[in-house]
Parts: C-alpha cells; structure tokens; sequence
C-alpha cells in the first residue's frame, strides 16, 4: 500500500473530488480525516471506508473559520498523533457575470476557496516543520490557468491557489515539506459519475476517482522529488491554454 500508516486531514470529504481522494487515501492504507461542513455527508462517506476495509474520522469543519480549522488538526493529532498529508479540496463555485456578483458571492468564493486553503495550511504546518515531514495537495481548476467568462470570483480563487502553493513550497522546502496542486477540467459532480468506466482513454468529463490517482502518486514517495508542481489532469476538457 502506497500510504500505509499515513494520517491525511481531506477537506471537502462529503463529495466530489474531496470524497474520492479520501476513498483513495483509505484504500492505500492511510487514516483519513474527512473535513467538511455537513456531518451527514461525512457519515456516509466514512461508512463507505469502513466498508472497503479502511480507517477515517468524520469531522466538521469550516475551512473559513481559523478557530473551526485549528480545533480538527488539534483532535487529529490527538487521535493519532500526527498528520503527514494535508489535501484543500474543499471549494465552492459560483457562475455569475461579474455585474450579478454580490459582495456576498465574492467573499464566499475566495474565503472558501483561498483563505480556506491558508488556514489549513497555517494550523498544519507547525506540526508538519517540527517533524520535519509533510505533503500539502491543493486543488485548484483548469480555470487556475485560464480565465473565463461568469467566473471571475472563481478564476480568482483558482488562479492565487497555485500562487500560494508555488510560494509554500520555496518556503518549506528546507523543511522536508512537499507542496503541489492538482488543476483538474471538468469532473461530474455526482457519486454515481464517480463509479462509471470511462468509455475513452480521455474523457471530456472525468470522474472525480481520475483525479484521486493523482492526489495518491503526489502524496505517495514516489512524487517525493516534486514540489511547487502544477499537475493538469484535463481529460478532454474542451478549453485551450494558452
């Protein structure tokens, strides 16, 4: 197993990609934290785990709350007694023209999708410097490369997630800490998507399962020597990057 006796803290735990990334993680032998703000998704998906023959922990948490993300790495370190993996899933996406945002919208978006990522990376990080081992996964978007129209607040959010990420990673790097972001195109948003056979080598919608494949090989040894990476997990999602 790639991450046997591992601890992950996943936020976005009840769905999507945070949901499929803490499936993974549990498969490859790690404990999983799920982080997320309703406990009855959480629930569900820990109960998915314990089904696989996996270990997790159902948190709440609100990754815009300094106080909400401290007190979850306080009980996970309590629990377990460390935290080697950190993934920001959590996210939130709002398609508006920049005229329909409210301040409401604006704020959501970049404190959930940006801030968020900050805050756990900030309340981890003490811990992850004093063992002098870690690896922090951010998930950013296709939209992190290329601005599009009705998603400012969201290419945003996405763009400075790999700006963030790119600084972390030079600032911790004596540490031993690797950071890097995943950007993926466009993924179903339901379970059920998550469970199909792809029917082409590269779909133009992916699972959220294509992208925690990825999540794994970067938390995993064998992703050891990266840090500050972009990895773009697009399928065929119908944009150009320029």
């Amino acid at each position: 197993m790639k991450l046997e006796n591992k601890v992950a803290i996943v936020t976005g735990a009840g769905g999507g990609i945070g949901r499929a990334i803490a499936l993974a993680f549990a498969l490859e032998g790690a404990t999983v934290a799920l982080a997320g703000r309703t406990r009855a998704s959480l629930q569900k998906v820990a109960e998915e785990i314990l089904g696989a023959g996996g270990k997790s922990w159902p948190c709440p948490m609100d990754v815009t709350d300094a106080e909400s993300v401290r007190q979850v790495v306080k009980e996970t370190l309590e629990r377990y007694g460390k935290i080697q993996i950190l993934v920001n899933s959590a996210g939130v996406f709002i398609y508006k023209s920049l005229l329909e945002v409210t301040i409401n919208d604006w704020d959501l978006t970049l404190d959930t999708n940006l801030k968020g990522i900050f805050l756990c990376c900030q309340a981890v990080l003490p811990h992850m410097i004093a063992r002098t081992q870690g690896n922090i996964i951010n998930i950013s978007s296709i939209h992190g490369k290329l601005g599009d129209a009705n998603l400012v607040p969201h290419c945003a959010s996405k763009f400075g997630v790999i700006g963030l990420t790119q600084a972390l990673a030079k600032e911790v790097a004596e540490y031993n800490i690797n950071v890097n972001v995943i950007c993926p195109g466009q993924v179903a948003s339901t379970w059920l998507e998550d469970e199909r056979e792809n029917v082409a080598p590269l779909p133009s919608e992916l699972k959220p399962a294509d992208v925690a494949k990825v999540a794994v090989f970067l938390a995993s040894l064998e992703s050891a020597i990266m840090t500050g990476s972009v990895i773009d997990v697009f399928g065929r999602t119908n944009v150009k990057i320029h």
